[in-house]
């Protein structure tokens, strides 16, 4: 899907990094082959956490399109550095992508995941904003967050059944 929007989309002046961790050799493989050296796509896997957090750093916006996904880090991930995700809008993401705030919410369909590339790429200073905001509601995501939240439904529900 990101292959073939991002050549719908007609970007010349953006580069495609598809990047992943323990990805099948075959589906790889495949990948590769889909790709022309006249695309300006690369794939990057199995990186190391500095080269990962290089790439957040230097890209425009991030590309998450698992489907079926129960959270999924990655928009997470990518508003800690301040930028905007495209995501297909189902799962975790829904919940972790404001649309048109912190990115944009899709349906896992080629021309659509194409416009909402174009929207951004077109938009400098909306993307700016996007990924300031997101960067903003990926504070709210932290384990010392979690923790005390957790602690405070357990300390309810241990409250609930003393006075019930």
């Amino acid at each position: 899907l990101a292959i073939k929007a991002f050549r719908e989309a007609e970007l010349d002046d953006f580069k495609l990094v598809l990047s992943g961790s323990n990805q099948e050799p075959e589906y790889v493989e495949e990948l590769k082959e889909m790709i022309d050296e006249e695309d300006n796509i690369e794939i990057r896997t199995d990186l190391p956490g500095d080269e990962w957090k290089e790439l957040y750093r230097n890209c425009y916006s991030v590309l998450f399109l698992a489907e079926k996904e129960d959270w999924g880090i990655i928009p997470i991930e990518a508003g800690s550095h301040g930028k905007p995700t495209i995501a297909v809008n189902e799962g975790g993401p829904k919940e972790s992508v404001l649309e048109d705030e912190t990115g944009l919410l899709v349906n896992p369909e080629t021309q659509e995941i194409a416009e909402a590339m174009k929207k951004l790429a077109e938009d400098e200073e909306k993307t700016r904003e996007m990924g300031s905001r997101a960067r903003e509601e990926s504070r709210k995501y932290s384990w010392d967050k979690f923790s005390e939240k957790l602690d405070e439904e357990v300390e309810k529900l241990v409250e609930e059944k003393r006075d019930g």
